[in-house]
């Protein structure tokens, strides 16, 4: 029994007649009939927190909008503080309906009306609250026997960006999507909870994929691969099952290692069901970017030798290519082969299986035709090679970069936390010169070199680490993200574009023992802005570039540069044709 608290309930509330329970009903019937088959709707947007239907609302509202929980009672409401019993809950929208009823134990519980034996469960524990994390969507069941399942609904389900937190679980619930309601004709899955607590049980295909794409959105990679791992998909899919598998392209822009590898699982299970995996995602390309990250890729995730070669050899043979005729297309393969980059990873599998695993032995791989087909990796393997024409035939003395470029120094030569990733954030924006942010490449060469400390989460100075990382940003950025791909280095004096990416390049692979560089005695100047070049000649700060141009010649023919740039095809890394 609650309290009708609220004089707007009792205004706003609807009077419905029930008829699915009167049987052959007379034609003129009295008031007092019909006033017994009344139903009074309250109005759950004034109930106070605190009160029975407020923790009812809370409940409820976690699986589907307010608007359409509907909460009816038969009992009479005359005035304001009346009281009157909870009939039944219905949620139309997702077809659930609800009625509260004494169970064995004599506690009134919410039992389902489509499923008897089922009943809203309070039971709660740690490892339940860990099988639940990431599914903010779902009520936990119970039945006599203590038996717990989650009730999920279905419905589409996005993973909004957040700037400010990049790697975000927050999803947002689409209850109004028309295709979801149109395809679904159950819009709930109920998922059997292992008595350990420490699984769900996926009854059919469609729950089994929609868990996957949960698992998926809560970056939970080694979960959704379990789940795929107990998928199987040899018939043509349903209507609903087919809906849910387009569903899974909500999920595809997650380039983590673990998730390229739970894709690929996944294209595995599903490739004979008659379905196009290219609605989801390029087989060709998941692969490839699995094959760069693979040693990132955690030992559940990985995939057996038998299914990486049954993947190529699917690459190779099925229709895919002969689908895959966009104009666009900058795998640039034709139907029936593989390129460089799975070619190399099949023959050296293949090597694997023969036996052949000694080192001192050959295998045969080839190049891509396109070097810029890779994007970052070859954009910047192009400023690696084309160093050594840099300091050919030519003095660097007289060599200039005809630049302003403004930086500003962190004021105590370190950052941690919250303020490196603001400054991180800013050197996002920044250009290479550094009149947007007061940057630019100099920060960058700061943080090769170690004058600047960045400490994040795991303490340790990351300053190098980032170095690389906005080295290969700022050359793709000034490429226009490879609008302008087929730039070439050359060594012509008005040619200064490539200037500042030869000196990043070349203090990737400074060492101590190479000599210690000198330091800037112009920061005031930077701040303010400085030319590297000016009628006079040379700068102060451009003869500073020179003078760090010629403390890294001795780099260019390093033992440690030179194996850095030799190229391995099965491994990811700094590469160089």
């Amino acid at each position: 029994e609650v309290e009708a608290n609220e004089a707007s309930a009792i205004e706003s509330a609807v009077e419905a007649m029930i008829t699915e329970d009167l049987g052959p009903a007379p034609l003129i019937r009295s008031r007092s009939q019909r006033k017994q088959d009344m139903l009074v709707l309250f109005d759950l947007l004034s109930v106070p927190k605190d009160s029975v239907l407020g923790r009812l609302v809370k409940v409820l509202s976690r699986v589907e909008d307010l608007g359409y929980v509907l909460v009816w009672t038969k009992s009479e409401v005359k005035e304001y503080g009346s009281l009157c019993n909870i009939s039944h809950v219905e949620l139309p929208r997702l077809k659930l309906r609800f009625n509260p009823r004494t169970d064995s134990d004599g506690k009134i519980r919410l039992y389902s009306r489509d499923h008897s034996d089922l009943f809203i469960s309070d039971f709660r524990d740690s490892r339940l609250d860990a099988l639940s994390t990431g599914i903010p969507h779902c009520l936990v069941m119970e039945n006599a026997a203590r038996e717990l399942f989650l009730l999920v609904p279905n419905c589409t389900v996005h993973r909004p960006y957040i700037s400010r937190c990049p790697f975000s679980t927050e999803l947002k619930l689409d209850h109004q999507d028309s295709d979801w309601l149109e395809n679904m004709a159950s819009r709930f899955f109920l998922y059997p909870i292992h008595g350990s607590h420490t699984f769900l049980v996926t009854p059919t295909l469609s729950s089994a994929m929609y868990l996957i794409m949960l698992r998926m959105m809560a970056r939970q990679y080694e979960l959704a691969f379990r789940v795929v791992q107990s998928c199987e998909a040899d018939r043509k899919l349903s209507r609903d099952e087919a809906w849910i598998f387009r569903q899974l392209r909500n999920a595809n822009r997650d380039k983590h290692p673990n998730a390229h590898a739970v894709r690929l699982k996944f294209s595995l299970v599903v490739m004979h069901c008659g379905e196009n995996l290219e609605e989801l995602w390029e087989l060709q390309s998941e692969f490839k970017q699995y094959i760069l990250k693979i040693s990132q890729v955690s030992s559940a995730c990985k995939l057996s030798v038998d299914e990486e070669i049954l993947l190529l050899e699917h690459i190779r043979s099925s229709n895919e290519f002969a689908q895959y005729e966009k104009v666009e297309n900058q795998l640039d393969i034709q139907r029936g082969a593989l390129d460089a980059e799975l070619q190399n990873r099949h023959n050296y599998i293949l090597m694997l299986l023969a036996g052949r695993s000694d080192t001192e032995k050959k295998i045969e791989f080839t190049h891509g035709q396109n070097d810029m087909q890779y994007g970052e990796y070859t954009t910047w393997d192009k400023v690696e090679t084309q160093v050594d024409a840099f300091y050919q035939g030519f003095d660097t003395r007289y060599r200039t970069w005809r630049a302003q470029c403004e930086y500003c120094r962190p004021r105590f030569g370190g950052m941690r936390e919250s303020r490196a990733i603001d400054t991180l954030n800013e050197m996002w924006k920044d250009q290479v010169t550094g009149v947007v942010r007061q940057l630019g490449f100099y920060f960058v060469a700061e943080l090769l070199m170690g004058r600047v400390e960045v400490k994040l989460a795991d303490h340790n100075n990351n300053a190098y680490t980032l170095g690389l990382l906005f080295s290969r940003i700022l050359l793709l950025k000034n490429l226009q993200w490879g609008g302008r791909a087929n730039l070439e280095l050359k060594s012509s004096y008005n040619d200064n574009s490539w200037y500042p990416y030869v000196i990043l390049g070349l203090l990737q692979h400074h060492t101590p023992k190479h000599g210690s560089l000198p330091a800037c005695h112009c920061y005031n100047e930077l701040e303010e802005g400085v030319m590297t070049h000016n009628f006079g000649g040379l700068s102060s700060f451009g003869y500073h570039l020179n003078s760090l141009l010629t403390q890294l010649r001795p780099v260019v023919d390093s033992p440690e540069r030179r194996k850095a740039l030799v190229y391995h095809p099965f491994s990811p890394g700094v590469i160089s044709r």
